[in-house]
């Protein structure tokens, strides 16, 4: 027994079929290796607490890999940029892949490189009631094909050209 206090390592048990060893630290983290369990290694702070890492704000990279993806995840330190599925994110977020957002057609992969959203989507909007609602101007450099009607406020048209003149 540490009595909350110094660094605790205690082999809780050992068998043919599994081994876990616990590091405790004053009651505030748990590292757990079960090889028979549910996990494999476990981090687990106490209730209320927090887990930090990188406290002292150094430039250092945090990296989760997985099978055949050394770039699973990735959090830059330099940028604090973020990169699943690459290792140079350029954004706050950069995904290298296909990206679901929402949970009803959890089913449905997205498309290569592509974005499935389950909900709405509002560009430049601060709302969205609609499957799209885009607040601006935009731009179409290719075929706008309807497969309903169109509904045009009073006064405005749609022109091949992309101005306001037929």
């Amino acid at each position: 027994d540490n009595n909350g206090r110094g660094i605790k390592i205690e082999r809780t048990s050992a068998t043919a079929s599994s081994w876990s060893w616990r590091i405790q630290a004053g009651g505030q983290l748990q590292l757990v290796q079960d090889s028979g369990g549910a996990n494999d290694i476990l981090i687990q702070p106490t209730a209320g607490k927090s887990l930090i890492i990188n406290e002292d704000s150094a430039d250092t990279d945090l990296r989760i890999e997985s099978d055949n993806n050394v770039s699973a995840f990735f959090l830059e330190g330099s940028s604090g940029n973020i990169g699943i599925g690459t290792s140079s994110p350029l954004s706050l977020l950069s995904v290298a892949g296909n990206a679901h957002i929402g949970s009803v057609r959890q089913g449905i992969s997205a498309p290569t490189d592509g974005l499935f959203v389950d909900g709405n989507v509002g560009i430049g909007a601060t709302t969205s009631s609609n499957k799209l609602d885009l607040w601006g101007n935009a731009r179409i450099a290719g075929t706008l094909a309807l497969d309903s009607s169109l509904t045009l406020a009073s006064g405005q048209f749609l022109a091949p050209n992309g101005t306001s003149a037929l």
